[in-house]
């Protein structure tokens, strides 16, 4: 059982290198093609979004002893982290930017900040929701959950 979950956690950790290196990649397509560059930052920003959604996807089934078992806060858990990503990414590169955003660029910076401070707000609440619900049902895992921490 143990051996499984270093060898999803192994791949997780490769499936992060791999896309850093996809990521740098395009990064040095983007000075090599200059007129491409923003198709090229676009198509690395969508890999990112997709490797951080199923990566950690798998993190949090690894970090379980349960293997090929979802639980109910997986998607959730990887809905949020992926968001947060794609936010630091965008964030990073409109900072570090030499081009002026424009109105579009700034409208989609602020609808991206609007859509990662509910997504995350919805993280915590529907967490703490269904914690509660357990809780309230008796169910004996949400009780060593609370008793632990």
């Amino acid at each position: 059982m143990k051996r499984a979950i270093v060898a999803r956690t192994r791949q997780s950790a490769l499936l992060v290198v791999a896309i850093v290196i996809l990521y740098w990649t395009a990064l040095i397509l983007q000075d090599m093609f200059p007129d491409q560059g923003l198709l090229i930052l676009s198509g690395a920003t969508f890999a990112t979004a997709m490797a951080s959604f199923f990566g950690f996807m798998m993190l949090s089934r690894a970090s379980r002893d349960e293997t090929g078992v979802f639980q109910d806060g997986d998607v959730r858990l990887a809905v949020a982290c992926s968001f947060v990503t794609i936010y630091f990414e965008l964030f990073a590169l409109f900072l570090f930017s030499e081009t002026d955003l424009g109105g579009f660029g700034r409208t989609l910076a602020d609808n991206l900040l609007t859509q990662t401070a509910l997504i995350i707000g919805f993280y915590f609440a529907t967490t703490g929701a269904l914690e509660y619900a357990k809780l309230r049902q008796g169910r004996p895992e949400a009780e060593t959950k609370t008793t632990e921490q």
